[in-house]
């Protein structure tokens, strides 16, 4: 049930949640789905505010919910991405409780820390996609030292990355 705007009451909550809702009402962009089933490992997806970026990232992922560490700058209130990055994947049903508990989201090495990061997932078998939707929320300096380490890491399982933002330009 909508109200008279057109919104989801559930879509308008201040709780941050693991990973959007979609519309009721929904586009259905089964030729960008598709599109999205054929990609590598890593995937960045750029275009203007109010595009339905999101939205899309949401449909691909709709049946795999439970394997998805979303995360959304407007859910944090630092610029950190380390510590966020940590936050989305603790959040993430198919990481056990508890599973990540060596890290304590002040690592610096970015290298270190997400070899061993894929260490740890393979060793709980879990596969995850991590949804970074809106990198241009975090500082400059922040993306520029993760990303690159993240992107490099995602060439070994499980980890895959969905980029979401303004990064290309």
């Amino acid at each position: 049930m909508d109200d008279q705007g057109g919104t989801r009451p559930d879509l308008l909550s201040l709780k941050p949640t693991a990973v959007p809702r979609l519309p009721l009402a929904l586009l259905a962009r089964s030729r960008l789905v598709a599109k999205l089933d054929c990609t590598a490992e890593t995937v960045l997806i750029c275009a203007p505010a109010g595009y339905g970026k999101t939205v899309l990232l949401g449909q691909w992922l709709e049946g795999q919910m439970h394997k998805v560490a979303w995360l959304s700058p407007t859910q944090h209130n630092r610029d950190a991405l380390w510590p966020a990055i940590l936050q989305a994947l603790r959040r993430c049903p198919a990481i056990p409780p508890g599973a990540l508990r060596q890290f304590s989201g002040d690592e610096v090495n970015a290298v270190d820390v997400l070899g061993n990061l894929a260490q740890e997932l393979t060793a709980i078998d879990a596969t995850v996609r991590l949804v970074i939707d809106g990198v241009d929320g975090f500082a400059p300096d922040e993306r520029d030292y993760w990303l690159p380490a993240l992107l490099k890491q995602t060439g070994l399982p499980p980890l895959g990355v969905g980029l979401q933002g303004q990064l290309c330009g």
